[in-house]
């Protein structure tokens, strides 16, 4: 999860709009601030998730690592629907695996310290 919201996220970020409308991203549907913004979030998340896996040294960053695991959870919900509103529902299969995926991996990472954070 970590590399697919690096990858997705530096795309949102840093492509040209051109480049994420031919790929389909949600965020060629909504003005720069909202999509740029967006795209560095996912970023800050996915170095949060991949944190949050490196064992012992991981453990002070899982608290922050759930939070932004459920953060791009609730962000499925609004790209599902502004893909909907576009005429875009074959995106709805990959938001539905990204939402239960985030959300077992928030619920992981607040598990107790004994148990490991699946990123």
């Amino acid at each position: 999860m970590a590399a697919f919201f690096a990858f997705v996220g530096y795309y949102k970020a840093f492509a040209p709009m051109a480049e994420l409308v031919r790929h389909g991203a949600w965020t060629a549907h909504v003005p720069q601030w909202i999509g740029r913004p967006m795209g560095w979030t996912e970023l800050v998340a996915a170095a949060a998730l991949a944190l949050a896996g490196l064992g012992g040294i991981g453990r002070p960053v899982r608290p922050f690592a759930a939070k932004a695991a459920v953060w791009l959870a609730a962000s499925q919900c609004v790209s599902a629907w502004i893909h909907v509103a576009h005429g875009e529902a074959s995106a709805l299969t990959q938001n539905l695996f990204l939402f239960i995926t985030l959300l077992v991996i928030a619920g992981l990472c607040r598990a107790p310290a004994n148990r490991e954070c699946l990123t």
